[in-house]
């Protein structure tokens, strides 16, 4: 039987889900043809790729050595920064790109892109759940929204300020639903935060679409929101993911500092 296949049945048998693990290996394989302890230990110093994929392929291997009995060490997982995530101030959010996307985009785009920018900065939705959004999820009275979440199918409330209502009544009245409720598709968010990206160059590394939703957190525990609504606002099942927002940057601590300490 090949190799791969018996590794493939070992894992079901496990109760796990194959495919990364056959992923990782085949990546391995492909780039060590014989699978000894100085190939592995060169594999892996020379590993120059994101930490989530180093610690897959420690994981695929370990269960490769499982299933076919091989005598290598491996190298120990590596742990991840606990640094705090890229965010955007609201200052910054409305002093520079809100005033500015009128120059980046022609003007019924940049009334779109002014109505998705507000609506995922003051939601924290992220990208793939906007790709799912239908307008008859949001309910622009009440000023919020319905939001299921793609994974879980589960659905939680957000909820957004006049500001973002009267930016979304706007924008529907400029084009019809067609593909979702800002007839965009993955593709085109990206493109979109691509531009705003080349034209901010200041804060190039902040300026992504998830990064909304860590600004989002962000903001509303600096403004005093409990953690545990932040959580619930965030869609979190876990509190711990949350707490990742509450770590503080240089930057505020320094306005800490000077607004307490005269």
């Amino acid at each position: 039987m090949d190799k791969i296949k018996k590794f493939e049945q070992y894992l079901i048998l496990q109760g796990l889900k194959p495919q990364p693990y056959l992923d990782s290996m085949m990546s391995i394989l492909k780039n060590v043809k014989v699978l000894n302890q100085d190939t592995i230990n060169d594999y892996f110093l020379n590993f120059n790729k994101k930490i989530e994929t180093y610690n897959m392929h420690i994981k695929a291997l370990k269960k490769w050595k499982e299933c076919f009995g091989i005598d290598i060490d491996l190298p120990k997982y590596r742990k991840r920064e606990n640094l705090l995530p890229k965010y955007l101030d609201e200052k910054y959010f409305r002093e520079e790109i809100l005033k500015k996307i009128g120059v980046i985009f022609n003007k019924k785009k940049t009334i779109k892109v002014r109505a998705l920018l507000l609506f995922m900065f003051y939601t924290g939705i992220r990208k793939s759940e906007i790709i799912n959004l239908k307008r008859k999820d949001i309910f622009l009275l009440d000023k919020k929204a319905i939001i299921t979440e793609i994974k879980t199918k589960k659905q939680r409330v957000v909820f957004f300020t006049d500001e973002v209502a009267e930016a979304l009544i706007t924008y529907f009245e400029t084009e019809e639903e067609k593909l979702n409720a800002f007839n965009l598709t993955k593709q085109r968010i990206n493109y979109i935060f691509r531009l705003l990206k080349q034209n901010f160059g200041d804060k190039k590394d902040s300026i992504f679409a998830h990064a909304f939703r860590h600004s989002f957190a962000v903001n509303a525990i600096r403004k005093n929101v409990p953690l545990s609504v932040v959580k619930k606002l965030l869609g979190h099942s876990n509190i711990k993911t949350t707490m990742r927002y509450v770590q503080v940057d240089d930057k505020a601590l320094e306005e800490i500092y000077r607004e307490h300490i005269k």
